[in-house]
C-alpha cells in the first residue's frame, strides 16, 4: 500500500502546473469632474482593480486603453467605461448611473465590470495549448476522469452583453435618511408676508423621497388707521412626496396647522387660534456641497380650502386668503 501511494505521489508531482497568464496590459485613462469630490482618485481606483485580480493589469502608453469617465448627469451622476483598441476603435462601452450622487458605489460597480472584462479577455487571448497525442489507453482514461464542461457563469454572460450594449445600467443605492433646516418667507397664512423657518426629515429611495416636517413663522402685524390691529403667526406640520430628476424635484405637499392671533390697541386684548389645511405643489433645485451637505431652494403654491375671518371689535378686518405660497432654502445632511 505504501509503495502504491508513493508511486501516485511521484506521478502527481511530475505533472506540469498550468496557469492562464494575464492578458496584455492596457492603459487606464481615469477622468472625474472636479465637482464630484466623493469619487476615488485614479491611484486608488487602479489599486483596487489590481488587488482583486492579483496582478497589475494597466501600463502606461499601452496600445489599448480603458477609459473611465465620471460626470454629472440629469439623473444624478453617470459613469462610462470604454475599451479602445490599438487604432482607437471602440471595443465596447458600459454605462452606470446613480441618482443619489454616491460616487463610491458607482466606482465599485465600474471596477467590477472592468475586472470581469479583463478576465474574459485573458481567457480569449491565451487559449489552452494543444496537448501531445497520446495512446488509446490514455485517451480512454482521460475521458473517464475529465470533468464535464462547465456552463458559463451568469454574471460573466451578463457582463458580455452589458459591454456590447450601450444602455445605461442604474446602480440602486440603499435608502437614505436626511435631516435638514432652513429659512423661508411665506404669505397667505398671516396678515402680511412673514419670515420663518422649517425643520424636516426625509427618506430617499432612488428617485423618490418622502418628507415629514414642521414650519413656523414670526409674528406679522395688521393695523388699521386708528392704530388698532392684531398680530398673527402660523405653526404648521407638513407632509410631502417628491419625485427627483437630477438636481430638480417636484413634490405634492399637504399641510395642517393653526394661525394664532392676538389683538392690540383695543379695550380688551384677546387671543385665539384658527385651524386650516393647505394642499399644493413644490418645485425645488438642489446641489451637493462635498459629500455631506445638500443645499436646496424651493417654491410652493398652496390652496387653502378652509377659510376663516379675523374680527376686531366685532368687525371683520382680515380673511385667510384662498391661495398661499412661500419661498425658502435649506441645508440637509444624510444620517444613514
Amino acid at each position: 500500500m505504501r509503495a502504491a501511494l508513493l508511486g501516485v505521489a511521484l506521478a502527481a508531482s511530475s505533472l506540469p502546473l498550468r496557469a492562464t497568464p494575464p492578458p496584455p496590459a492596457s492603459e487606464l485613462v481615469y477622468e472625474v469632474e472636479p465637482s464630484l469630490g466623493s469619487c476615488p482618485d485614479a491611484a486608488s481606483f487602479r489599486r483596487t482593480i489590481g488587488r482583486q485580480l492579483g496582478f497589475e493589469p494597466f501600463a502606461s502608453a499601452a496600445s489599448t486603453k480603458v477609459v473611465v469617465r465620471v460626470r454629472q448627469a440629469p439623473g444624478g451622476i453617470e459613469g462610462v467605461v470604454t475599451w479602445l483598441g490599438a487604432h482607437g476603435t471602440n471595443g465596447g462601452e458600459r454605462r452606470f448611473a446613480s441618482a443619489l450622487h454616491d460616487c463610491k458605489e458607482l466606482a465599485h460597480a465600474m471596477q467590477f465590470a472592468i475586472i470581469v472584462e479583463i478576465e474574459l479577455r485573458g481567457v480569449a487571448s491565451h487559449p489552452a495549448s494543444p496537448q501531445p497525442e497520446e495512446g488509446p489507453a490514455h485517451r480512454e482514461r482521460d475521458a473517464a476522469t475529465r470533468p464535464p464542461p462547465s456552463l458559463p457563469d451568469p454574471a460573466v454572460a451578463a457582463g458580455i452583453r452589458a459591454v456590447a450594449a450601450p444602455e445605461p445600467e442604474r446602480a440602486h443605492a440603499a435608502p437614505r435618511v436626511f435631516v435638514g433646516v432652513g429659512p423661508l418667507i411665506g404669505w397667505g397664512t398671516s396678515p402680511s408676508a412673514s419670515a420663518g423657518g422649517r425643520l424636516f426629515v426625509s427618506l430617499r429611495l432612488d428617485a423618490l423621497s418622502f418628507e415629514l416636517g414642521t414650519e413656523a413663522s414670526l409674528p406679522s402685524v395688521w393695523r388699521n388707521e386708528d392704530g388698532n390691529g392684531f398680530r398673527g403667526r402660523a405653526l404648521v406640520g407638513t407632509l410631502a412626496a417628491c419625485g427627483h430628476l437630477g438636481a430638480l424635484s417636484l413634490c405634492g405637499v399637504g399641510k395642517a396647522g393653526a394661525l394664532h392671533v392676538t389683538g392690540f390697541g383695543v379695550d380688551e386684548a384677546a387671543s385665539s387660534a384658527g385651524w386650516f389645511v393647505q394642499l399644493g405643489a413644490r418645485l425645488a433645485a438642489s446641489h451637493w456641497f462635498g459629500e455631506h451637505w445638500l443645499g436646496s431652494v424651493h417654491g410652493e403654491l398652496l390652496a387653502t380650502p378652509s377659510r376663516w375671518t379675523v374680527e376686531l371689535n366685532r368687525l371683520a378686518v382680515w380673511t385667510l386668503p384662498s391661495i398661499a405660497g412661500l419661498v425658502g432654502m435649506e441645508f440637509s445632511t444624510p444620517l444613514l
